[in-house]
């Protein structure tokens, strides 16, 4: 069978079918607003199977024309919360509108990234697979290449005002600390999380919400000091600190750094059972065995 993931790459391609590039049978395709050439490519590699992310991206006529298993994977954020108290922000309104054109009829398996957001799924009556984290390429991202650790927290992501003010406290403290805003990726992102001693997420808005990166950190064996995520039933949850960033003291932080040895250590050992539940090749696995199933 051959198998083909597509999406934009500085923010998925950590989310590609391991050996995507270098297997003959496995091909990641970025994705590009203004052109049409590279799902053209995708259409000429004549997938049996294909993993899509951001799914509201792609209309009804390019899905059929499109061979095989399609699986629609959903990772942007929407409002969460039950049905008329939903919570909602600038973030989740941008991506409503983009989200009123998803054709998820058109996928033969569709999954969203955040249970939180189950109830403004359910009110559109949008048929959801299932709800989990968004899977790894674990050929990259694992816990097995000793680098120095010189970095003491690690943050990537955008700048927002929320962000911003959140991080700003840790410009000024005595760690080593590192932000970049975007351009990181695949094995780069790797090796520069495995040199962090933490970890950080915080949410673009504010809201409770689940990040990719909580995951990507966990698979480097780096622990994660975290905003809430509104839920504590997920992989690696060992390694995550879930804390108010802006009101933890410095004793608080200093200990959170010394679990750092001790988060790579427990991700090693467990590492067979940890890659199973991580992994974007098991989980495109699972998904063949289900569809075919059905």
């Amino acid at each position: 069978m051959r198998y083909a993931c597509i999406g934009h790459r500085v923010y998925f391609e950590n989310h590609f079918i391991e050996g995507h590039g270098e297997r003959p049978d496995v091909q990641g395709f970025d994705y590009d607003h203004y052109s049409f050439r590279p799902f053209a490519r995708l259409l000429a590699f004549a997938p049996d199977v294909t993993l899509i992310y951001r799914p509201e991206l792609y209309s009804a006529s390019m899905l059929r024309l499109l061979p095989g298993i399609k699986i629609g994977f959903s990772s942007e954020p929407l409002p969460t919360g039950p049905s008329g108290r939903q919570v909602t922000s600038g973030e989740t309104d941008v991506r409503e509108h983009v989200y009123s054109k998803l054709t998820a009829s058109g996928y033969d398996m569709f999954f969203h990234y955040d249970q939180a957001s189950q109830p403004w799924f359910d009110e559109r009556r949008i048929a959801v697979d299932g709800y989990r984290p968004l899977p790894i390429d674990c050929s990259v991202f694992h816990p097995f290449d000793d680098v120095s650790k010189d970095i003491d927290f690690l943050f990537v992501g955008k700048a927002t005002q929320h962000r911003i003010e959140t991080l700003e406290r840790f410009r000024t403290l005595s760690f080593r600390f590192h932000w970049i805003a975007h351009g990181v990726f695949g094995r780069s992102l790797a090796d520069m999380t495995r040199r962090a001693r933490c970890v950080i997420n915080v949410h673009a808005d504010g809201r409770n919400q689940f990040e990719p990166r909580v995951l990507l950190a966990a698979a480097c064996g780096t622990a994660v000091l975290s905003e809430p995520l509104g839920s504590c039933d997920f992989p690696c949850r060992e390694m995550v600190y879930q804390r108010d960033l802006s009101s933890m003291s410095i004793e608080e932080l200093h200990f959170v750094l010394r679990q750092s040895e001790v988060s790579r250590t427990f991700i090693r050992d467990d590492w067979n059972s940890i890659r199973t539940v991580l992994s974007a090749a098991e989980f495109v696995q699972q998904c063949v065995s289900r569809y075919l199933a059905r």
